[in-house]
């Protein structure tokens, strides 16, 4: 997540698909029910067809992986290269946390088609805005 705009564009340029998540200030830690907000860009090769902004999370660990798609946020497509501000609320649970057998960790990612171009973020959601740790030390 380091890059910048800039960078996006020149690997636009020099013919890859590109898209990007910016987070206001840079935050991925929210308290359960806050307000994510930042802004949605994109440049293709072709124009944009459907852009869209999905939050999910996703256990991982021993046994099956769970994945559920919580909400979707479909931003104004346009043309082959866009930029898009977004708010969402995030829901009240279940909170991002870490075991020693399983975790479970939210995640913004954004999919511009028809290229199917697309970026995540991982997010954590939790009281305190920190993962809750299943096995740390009393």
């Amino acid at each position: 997540m380091n890059e910048t705009f800039g960078d996006a564009v020149a690997a636009a340029q020099a013919g890859l698909p590109e898209v990007r998540i910016e987070l206001e200030a840079g935050r991925t830690a929210y308290e359960p029910g806050q307000e994510v907000r930042g802004t949605a860009w994109w440049r293709l090769e072709r124009p944009a067809v459907g852009v869209a902004l999905h939050l999910r999370w996703t256990t991982a660990g021993r046994g099956d992986e769970d994945s559920e798609l919580v909400r979707t946020l479909e931003l104004p497509a346009g043309g082959a290269a866009g930029r898009a501000p977004f708010q969402m609320r995030l829901p009240d649970g279940p909170y991002s946390f870490s075991g020693k057998l399983v975790s479970l960790t939210w995640h913004l990612e954004l999919v511009a088609e028809p290229e199917l171009a697309s970026h995540r973020v991982e997010l954590v959601i939790a009281p305190g805005g920190r993962e809750v740790r299943l096995h740390a030390s009393p």
